[in-house]
């Protein structure tokens, strides 16, 4: 059973596919890392903020910290932390 397994993934992984998974993976990174370098500030090329999902954990374990649990969904005291 695990000879047939394996053998299967070696067919289905072979070198030329993974060499193209590995150019793909590059160009997608750094298409991401040039739209850093590009943007302004803290935004990325499309407006976006670099590190959003950062700021929002950040602001609910303030929120937590505060002891202002009921608040983690008030939308106005969230953006005013962030």
């Amino acid at each position: 059973m695990a000879e047939a397994l394996e053998s299967r993934l070696r067919t289905i992984l072979s070198g030329r596919r993974l060499r193209y998974a590995w150019i793909v993976g590059a160009v997608l990174w750094l298409a991401w890392l040039g739209s850093i370098a590009l943007g302004r500030g803290d935004l990325d090329l499309t407006g976006t903020v670099v590190g959003a999902d950062y700021l929002q954990s950040y602001a609910a374990g303030y929120t937590r910290r505060l002891g202002q649990s009921a608040r983690l969904y008030d939308m106005a005291f969230q953006s005013a932390l962030q």
